[in-house]
């Protein structure tokens, strides 16, 4: 039976398994990061949905105006009551309107792929978002919500500690190993048993590599350095974004009001001139207001859209 192990190394045991659990949490840190990222992309590729879909059912609600209005000149053009050009001029609107329904539906199509590609998850063409997502524009983050960004800090962090515990390691690699050695047992000669045993204590020093531990703990501090230098870049990156989200918060929360004050005016004004009636001289008038029109909740969906973005740390820096 024997017995053989170090009593004391002088902390190159220690430091190399704190190195080892650094390198451990660095991992870990980097994939919390890793998944940060991934939920980012995920609500802004979700966000540019939702915001080509409002854009899409305004431009559908565009083309349906148009022909209601083309129809309308129509009869107004057989009855003898409006000049030929007219329906020329509506007809020129309504296919207008169609160019620009095709090209909402194409960016609604490819933000919709977009999305399936982000979450790995083929969304059917008949999808919807969450129409709450928009609407519900100045709901403040959950309580419990941490801000977009922290899990890569984090990891910058601990990839900073994991290089200076592995400095540490290194700078130990040549401490002297202090050992123990024990022996005991029986022996035999012929028909002869005796009993032996010996004990001794050793001790180790590495002497010389080349100065091959010397470079890889400069090698590893000027890792922790960068990282160092990288953690506090991201740290002021930090307080600049939460002040940015802020910001942006406040501007899209005046701005949707400014749009849906904008949008009942322009309301008001097409309404009034649809109860005067198609006369010769308003047609145009009708056809501008209902562009205004378009254009007011054109501007209400995109302070929604920017609302949702700062509610969701999605604001780039």
């Amino acid at each position: 039976l024997g017995l053989h192990g170090s009593l004391y190394d002088f902390g190159r045991t220690g430091s190399a398994v704190d190195a080892a659990n650094a390198a451990r949490r660095a991992a870990e840190a980097d994939t919390q990061a890793r998944s940060e990222q991934i939920v980012r992309d995920v609500r802004g590729a979700y966000v540019h949905w939702a915001a080509t879909f409002a854009l899409w059912q305004l431009a559908k609600d565009g083309v349906a105006l148009a022909d209601k209005r083309e129809q309308r000149v129509a009869a107004l053009v057989e009855e003898g009551a409006r000049p030929a050009v007219d329906r020329t001029t509506a007809a020129q609107q309504t296919a207008a309107a169609r160019i620009d329904a095709e090209r909402a539906e194409e960016q609604l199509d490819t933000a919709r792929l977009e999305l399936g590609f982000v979450a790995s998850r083929e969304l059917p063409a008949t999808a919807e978002p969450d129409p709450l997502l928009l609407t519900n524009g100045n709901a403040a983050p959950a309580a419990d919500a941490e801000p977009i960004g922290k899990k890569g800090l984090e990891a910058l962090e601990s990839a900073r500690a994991s290089a200076d515990a592995r400095a540490r390691m290194q700078e130990h690699a040549h401490a002297p190993v202090l050992g123990y050695d024990a022996d005991t047992g029986v022996q035999g000669q012929t028909s002869h048993l005796f009993p032996v045993y010996s004990a001794g204590v050793s001790l180790t020093v590495p002497l010389f590599d080349g100065g091959a531990s010397k470079a890889d703990a400069a090698q590893a501090r000027a890792q922790a350095a960068e990282l160092s230098a990288q953690a506090a870049a991201e740290r002021a990156r930090a307080q600049y974004s939460g002040a940015r989200v802020q910001v942006a918060s406040a501007h899209a929360a005046r701005r949707l009001a400014l749009a849906q004050e904008s949008l009942r005016w322009a309301e008001a004004q097409v309404q009034q001139m649809q109860d005067n009636g198609l006369e010769a001289e308003s047609l145009q008038a009708l056809a501008n207001a209902e562009a205004a029109r378009a254009r007011a909740r054109t501007e209400v969906v995109l302070a929604q859209v920017a609302a949702a973005q700062a509610r969701l740390g999605l604001i780039e820096p």
